[in-house]
């Protein structure tokens, strides 16, 4: 039986195959090769992939791989320009109309992707009017493709070779793989790469249908090829986004036709070109964009040429995350004692109150302590961690006077001798300034607990306890009483641990979030000295929630919780703080 048809997903480097590749395609003749049929057209053209042919192109480097959708997509679109392709089949050169294409979908019955999941996690932020040089990457329809951002192409090739190192190091050891639909994850691509991914459905195979999230495409992948995202690799946002074509409701078809065709040899030629943003459809999450008349393809060497919009002026990697791939490991990282350099100092309303930490001590005496308000946001920085429901932060509108402070106490206290200025009869509720065992700094403290010849102390401005010999507990100056205590005590809104207690790997994935940066937080509760808050980060001039990205990511669990329900995260944190408590 002979039948007609086409080798699918593959495609030439430039507007058609050359020479060589020519050669590989002849030297098939007479050869049987295994593949399976993807798609017959209504002409019984047959689409076919061939792996070993796929696998042949590549390494050969005779063409491009494409998804399955992008390639049925160009299909499709070529018979809307048949006098250019008189060569193929009579399928081929059948006359489709431009608002047929525009309708146009390669898998009608497909399930939506998940794109819209991310707007509060990942989501790029893309000014209207901005240009921006892209490459086009995936595509369902002229109403639905993806443009991959080139400006972050070094972060993501960073990404991709970190993620490749850890997880093939940690693919031969032990699976990670959670079945949850809708998590984040780290699947390996066709192409041999890992990337970020989230998965949409289990198939029979036992495979796994992941959409990767910095190129729009779905894949089947197998389940040994599926990991748990770790947080290091969520630091960059999505550098892909949903786009459909400006011009389908132009009633000019000149204009329409001109854009489809730069469309097509973009996905085909897989390129670098330059688009502009013209406005975000937020109910669908899309961009409408349309590829600029001048200067179309760009030089991918020079994208930083182009006048893109400011949200992707800065690189959105806060620190290099190939690191990640030679320590292979989440780290664990106790925030006390961050340096702080990059916070403004914003002007926020600087309310104080007498209070005591709440740290289950009965104490005697009272201290001054930042007051932050019902409703009221604050930037800040988490200083210390024990889990997402017990977390110190300190506010940015007092880095200025924090850091003179710090070096005004380094300047007293360091120059002090064993048994200079040494806190007489210590006792609960006293205050004190005490040298922190693993950075020898002085830091202004209160007495919780007199033990032998050791001192317990709770650090004002961080949140955190040490024991401290007595010889290292000093008097506290009174000039360096007059800034408040500046940690305050807080626990992430409406989010729970999965099994009841926090565990290690979430606990070390929400340190990893909230590391070395600013972060904003809403009050939205209070009882007692903790407050219940929304913390939000910055992603590409977009605020990102952290209890969102924890439950995206199968760390946490979200629960709505109303003032009734409080004694239900009172008990949570009971058996957290006990739980603690034991392992010390």
């Amino acid at each position: 039986m002979i039948v007609w048809g086409i080798f699918a997903n593959i495609v030439p480097h430039g507007e058609k195959w050359g020479p060589e590749a020519i050669n590989y395609f002849s030297s098939l003749v007479g050869l049987e090769v295994t593949g399976h049929v993807e798609a017959i057209t209504s002409c019984h053209l047959f689409i076919l992939e061939v792996p070993k042919i796929v696998s042949d192109v590549l390494e050969l480097n005779l063409g491009k791989l494409l998804d399955r959708d992008s390639f049925c997509l160009i299909v499709e679109m070529l018979k809307a320009f048949s006098p250019q392709f008189r060569t193929v089949p009579q399928f081929l050169q059948q006359k489709r109309s431009i608002q047929e294409l525009l309708r146009f979908s390669s898998n009608p019955e497909k399930p939506s992707d998940s794109s819209w999941l991310f707007v509060d996690v990942l989501f790029p932020n893309l000014p209207a009017d901005s240009r921006v040089s892209v490459k086009v990457t995936a595509a369902e329809s002229p109403s639905k493709f993806y443009c991959q951002i080139q400006k972050w192409q070094k972060e993501l090739e960073n990404l991709t070779e970190a993620m490749c190192l850890y997880y093939e190091d940690t693919s031969t050891k032990i699976n990670t793989f959670s079945d949850s639909l809708g998590r984040f994850c780290a699947a390996k691509r066709k192409n041999g790469q890992w990337h970020r991914g989230v998965i949409r459905r289990l198939l029979p195979d036992l495979s796994v249908e992941v959409w990767f999230m910095d190129f729009g495409n779905v894949e089947a992948v197998p389940s040994s090829c599926v990991q748990k995202l770790l947080a290091e690799f969520m630091s960059l946002p999505m550098i892909s986004f949903p786009c459909a074509l400006s011009s389908s409701g132009n009633h000019d078809k000149a204009v329409t036709k001109l854009q489809l065709k730069r469309l097509i040899r973009a996905l085909a030629g897989q390129n670098s070109v330059c688009v502009c943003v013209k406005s975000f459809d937020a109910s669908d999450h899309l961009y409408y964009i349309t590829f600029l008349d001048e200067n179309f393809e760009i030089n991918t060497k020079h994208p930083e040429t182009l006048n893109e919009g400011a949200a992707l002026c800065v690189s959105p990697l806060e620190n290099k995350i190939t690191t990640v791939g030679v320590s292979c490991k989440a780290r664990a990282v106790c925030f006390t004692r961050s340096s702080h350099n990059s916070c403004e100092n914003l002007s926020e309303n600087r309310q104080t109150k007498n209070c005591l930490p709440e740290r289950g001590e009965s104490l005697s005496s009272h201290c001054k302590r930042v007051e932050m308000q019902m409703n009221s946001h604050h930037a800040a920085f988490v200083v210390y961690v024990i889990n997402p429901s017990n977390f110190w932060i300190q506010p940015c509108a007092y880095q200025n006077e924090f850091q003179a402070l710090t070096e005004n106490i380094a300047d007293v206290y360091n120059q002090c001798g064993a048994e200079e200025r040494v806190l007489k009869n210590p006792e609960p509720g006293l205050l004190c300034c005490a040298r922190y065992s693993r950075d020898g700094h002085y830091y202004r403290g209160i007495v919780t607990e007199v033990l032998d010849v050791n001192v317990t102390v709770y650090f004002l401005d961080f949140g955190n306890t040490d024991v401290v010999p007595s010889y290292d507990v000093k008097t506290l100056l009174p000039e360096f009483s007059d800034l408040p205590a500046l940690a305050m005590c807080c626990e992430l809104a409406c989010t729970f641990p999965v099994d009841e207690v926090w565990v290690k790997e979430e606990n070390d994935f929400f340190k990893k979030v909230v590391s070395n940066r600013v972060l904003m937080f809403q009050v939205i509760g209070k009882h007692g000295n903790k407050h219940t808050v929304n913390a939000l980060y910055d992603i590409a001039s977009l605020k990102c929630s952290v209890g969102a990205l924890m439950v995206r990511a199968g760390y946490a669990e979200y629960w709505e919780v109303s003032d009734s329900a409080l004694n239900v995260s009172k008990k949570f944190q009971a058996r957290n703080q006990s739980r603690y408590r034991q392992k010390q």
